[in-house]
């Protein structure tokens, strides 16, 4: 289709190469190639935008392999999002095994360039350096941050029922984690921190190391299906009636397989993914 305007462009430069052109002329000319641009230039957007939704999947990728080494290092149990003194963060906590801070940076997250994670995004006490603010760990994982009293600890490994199916880390705007078991009470509380930035898509790392480009609305079915799923781990709204794993409360259980009946879960995951639209 291009190459035939293109055709028909030059063959109408050629015939009037002596005799000039019309207003008329010019004017067909001008909008061909707007039509032209017009088509063209959203698909090179597009290409552009999955080329960094890849090395934003690669990112995930190494971060995975990480995770593993420093939870084979520390009796299969998962990093913590923040440690009491916030001086070190999970990223933090694995660098050594990762040694890029290129890893933690999405290309597509414009706050990559100029947040870091955590509060003060200074250096950790293991050398470490400061970690740009693009990913964070589900802390149905990682437990919260352990300045909090009631903070539950990191899980292990062996606590988790399906790994292939439980999301380990995503993406976000500067939070250490996802999936707070309380956000839901706040419909914004995922659009707030999370990034959906790849076409309304944001990449899930999940627990068995694969990952994944998605919706937020296909991280949990709707409430009433039939073929019930949770990707993240019990929340504040859930109920005991949900099923093994879940109850009401800010309980951390990552083998809650049920999203609240309330479609709170759901509302959340919706407003982040139109907020990328």
């Amino acid at each position: 289709m291009v190459s035939a305007y293109l055709g028909e462009l030059i063959m109408l430069f050629t015939s009037k190469e002596k005799q000039g052109f019309t207003l008329i002329e010019l004017l067909v000319v001008i909008a061909i190639i707007a039509i032209l641009a017009a088509i063209l230039f959203p698909v090179f957007a597009k290409v552009r935008e999955k080329a960094r939704q890849t090395s934003c999947a690669s990112n995930m990728k190494q971060i995975g392999l990480g995770i593993t080494q420093y939870v084979q290092d520390n009796d299969e149990t998962f990093p913590l999002a923040a440690n009491a003194n916030f001086d070190t963060n999970w990223a933090q906590a694995i660098y050594p095994y990762v040694k890029s801070v290129g890893v933690f940076k999405c290309p597509s997250n414009p706050r990559a360039n100029n947040t870091f994670l955590g509060s003060n995004g200074n250096p950790a006490p293991n050398g470490a350096p400061r970690i740009p603010a693009s990913y964070g760990l589900n802390y149905h994982v990682t437990g919260w941050y352990q300045a909090f009293p009631d903070a539950p600890a990191p899980i292990t490994l062996a606590t988790v029922n399906a790994p292939s199916s439980k999301i380990l880390a995503t993406e976000t705007t500067g939070e250490y984690g996802m999936a707070f078991p309380d956000w839901v009470t706040d419909p914004n509380g995922f659009k707030n921190r999370g990034f959906a930035g790849h076409t309304s898509q944001f990449n899930c790392l999940f627990i068995d190391g694969h990952v994944k480009s998605l919706r937020p609305t296909q991280t949990a079915s709707a409430p009433g299906s039939t073929n019930p799923f949770n990707m993240w781990g019990n929340f504040s709204t859930n109920t005991a009636a949900d099923g093994a794993g879940c109850n009401a409360g800010n309980d951390t259980n990552i083998n809650c397989d049920v999203p609240p009946a309330d479609g709170s879960l759901n509302l959340n995951l919706q407003n982040l993914e139109n907020n990328y639209k």
